[in-house]
């Protein structure tokens, strides 16, 4: 038994671990710094795109982006 939850949950807590590592991390609760935050990367997007996208296009990313209910930035507002 014990061969077996190891053979089934190392790998588990090994892939858990590598998700973890790619999440923005901020034990700040001071909405502004997380706003902040939140710009850096929207402005870090903007850099990416500028050179292949027009500014409608930019726009029109960001609102499809901001209005899915699965939005994961939701995590740097709450």
């Amino acid at each position: 038994m014990n061969k077996w939850y190891n053979k089934v949950r190392t790998p588990i807590e090994t892939s858990y671990k590598i998700i973890k590592s790619f999440l923005i991390f901020t034990s700040s609760r001071n909405w502004l710094f997380r706003l902040f935050v939140l710009a850096i990367l929207i402005y870090t997007l903007y850099l990416l795109l500028k050179g292949t996208t027009s500014k409608e296009d930019f726009r029109l990313l960001l609102i499809i982006l901001l209005l899915q209910e699965n939005y994961h930035f939701t995590r740097i507002f709450s």
